[in-house]
């Protein structure tokens, strides 16, 4: 009876082998007959996530003797079309990407293959001053950074901008003016970002405020921009936007 029970295991890992053997090269010939894409993109985040392993089990969290980690790295990005996409990369790719990064990328199925980034074209600080593209500064600031090609506009996340309230409003009232995509991201001092995307053709204005415990998004939305500023007067004020506003949450 030992006999058998051993064959019978024996045989379940077999086929288990033989199984994983099937669906790794037929994710191979369905990788070679997938064609390679290239298309304009924008960083939605970087996610990383650690497992910790032993002899007896794996999970996200477990501590033990001669236990070894895996990291592993991901980036999401929204396509031109709209579409947002998710790529396991490697560290160096990890660390060199930034939410609000745009550029040009190639990808064949699920393998990210390159990811051109567009020169930083920071025209409120080169060509025009901040002052004169939305107002003097003035009282408690956030970091901003986005596209909004009506101004003339591209800053990515490396060079944000400290911004005042009255600025970001400025800046709001002119998203209708541009007739192709806008993006704005700010950043507050403890971290917490609130972004929002218009496609340049409806009067929609999208809100997402990514969140990295539980892993996803709060997404929103706002038929005019005087409920748009009064969610960044918010904001800047310390109210709980999730809390105050009807939002949807959106797994990773």
């Amino acid at each position: 009876m030992v006999v058998v029970l051993a064959l019978i295991g024996v045989l379940i890992a077999l086929i288990s082998v033989f199984v994983a053997i099937f669906f790794v090269m037929r994710k191979r010939q369905e990788l070679k007959i997938t064609p390679e894409i290239c298309t304009k993109a924008v960083v939605l985040g970087t996610y990383n996530e650690i497992y910790s392993s032993n002899n007896n089990f794996s999970s996200a969290t477990v501590d033990g003797y001669n236990a070894w980690e895996e990291k592993k790295y991901y980036v999401d990005f929204r396509l031109d079309n709209g579409k947002q996409i998710r790529f396991l990369i490697k560290e160096d790719r990890f660390l060199s990407c930034f939410d609000g990064d745009r550029g040009v990328i190639r990808y064949k199925g699920d393998r990210l293959i390159s990811f051109e980034k567009e020169t930083s074209i920071a025209v409120l600080k080169d060509v025009q001053p901040l002052e004169e593209a939305c107002g003097i500064y003035d009282g408690k600031s956030v970091k901003f950074y986005g596209s909004m090609p009506a101004l003339g506009m591209n800053i990515f996340s490396t060079d944000a901008r400290d911004v005042s309230l009255k600025q970001i409003c400025s800046i709001i009232d002119k998203i209708y003016d541009n007739k192709s995509e806008n993006f704005i991201v700010l950043e507050d001092l403890q971290g917490v970002i609130l972004q929002f995307s218009n496609d340049g053709k409806s009067k929609t204005v999208l809100m997402e405020i990514p969140c990295s415990q539980p892993q996803g998004v709060y997404v929103g939305q706002f038929g005019n921009l005087a409920d748009v500023k009064r969610c960044v007067q918010d904001y800047f004020d310390g109210v709980s936007i999730t809390f105050n506003y009807p939002v949807k949450f959106q797994h990773w």
